[in-house]
């Protein structure tokens, strides 16, 4: 009580000379305490924005929806103004490009809306190597880039387009070191720094293993989708050899019933032929000549297996 008395009496006495009694700074304990505070509700946004995005991964969002949602992530956790998700694709021969998955809506005229539409189809790709981001994709490696508007590897803006100040490339590279995609962003207050990289390295990991797992279940689709068309086309194949064959089968069948009508009229004839021998032979005899026709047992061995007798 008399300290605090005292301590009244001083203030009392300070404000009487019409001076301003300063507050004692904080202790370093409460600082230290303030700064994990603020480090753990950091970690936790970035923890939640992990689990969202993996949650609605599992749940089969439209892949649009999900990177959009894991894009505004990104930018509410570093203060950014805009910024990008692109997934690394390869041409033919083997040349590498990104294809937006998420962007900042920063339309400002026909063209740009143009830009953005293509991204809400799923066609608009970068292939620029001669860029801030084609930095991060040839290197692989992250780009921090705060004075971006005189930066010697920058390739420009188009006209209307927001600023760009600081930018902050990220590779997103799986877990087996496949280089799936990037993340671009833009303007964060005071640049970007090695602490900003460190601090999301989750959530990068997070979205290259996304990125992965989604282009994982689309070769998986993909590979689906080949085999059954190889399917069907030996089904088609085997359909059209079964038709071959009972065609074939039945022209056969067609040639065996002539060649039987064939071998029967022939018979006819032969056996007919034989009987006018015989009959010839017949009248040879009876007007006392030799047999003009010597007939042999193969031709009475004929008329026995055809079945049938010749009229006599």
């Amino acid at each position: 009580m008399g300290k605090l008395i005292g301590s009244c009496a001083i203030s009392k006495k300070h404000q009487t000379r019409g001076k301003t009694v300063q507050p004692p700074p904080p202790s370093p304990d409460i600082t230290k305490l303030e700064r994990a505070e603020g480090a753990l509700r950091r970690d936790r946004r970035l923890l939640e924005a992990i689990h969202h995005a993996q949650t609605q991964f599992i749940l089969a969002k439209d892949p649009l929806d999900l990177f959009q949602e894991l894009l505004k992530s990104l930018v509410a956790l570093t203060d950014s103004e805009y910024g990008f998700v692109d997934e690394m694709f390869y041409t033919e021969d083997g040349r590498p490009y990104l294809t937006a998955r998420g962007i900042t809506d920063i339309s400002w005229n026909d063209e740009s809306r143009k830009m953005y539409q293509q991204f809400l189809d799923g066609t608009l790709n970068f292939d620029n190597l001669k860029s801030l981001y084609g930095v991060v994709m040839s290197s692989g490696k992250p780009l921090i880039a705060n004075d971006a508007a005189h930066d010697p590897r920058r390739t420009g803006t188009p006209p209307g387009h927001p600023p760009l100040k600081a930018f902050l490339g990220l590779p997103l590279l799986s877990s087996a070191k496949e280089f799936v995609g990037m993340i671009g962003l833009a303007n964060r207050p005071g640049g970007y720094t090695e602490e900003v990289v460190t601090y999301l390295e989750p959530m990068v990991a997070a979205s290259a293993n996304l990125i992965a797992a989604r282009k994982n279940d689309q070769r998986r689709r993909d590979a689906e989708q080949e085999l059954q068309q190889h399917k069907d086309h030996l089904e088609v194949l085997v359909e059209e050899r079964t038709a071959a064959l009972e065609q074939r089968t039945e022209e056969l069948s067609e040639k065996l019933e002539e060649l039987e009508l064939f071998n029967k009229i022939t018979v006819g004839r032969e056996l007919k032929m034989i009987e006018l021998k015989r009959e010839i032979n017949e009248l040879c005899k009876q007007s006392g000549n030799e047999p003009k026709y010597k007939l042999s047992g193969t031709d009475e061995f004929a008329e026995g297996e055809s079945g049938e007798q010749a009229p006599r």
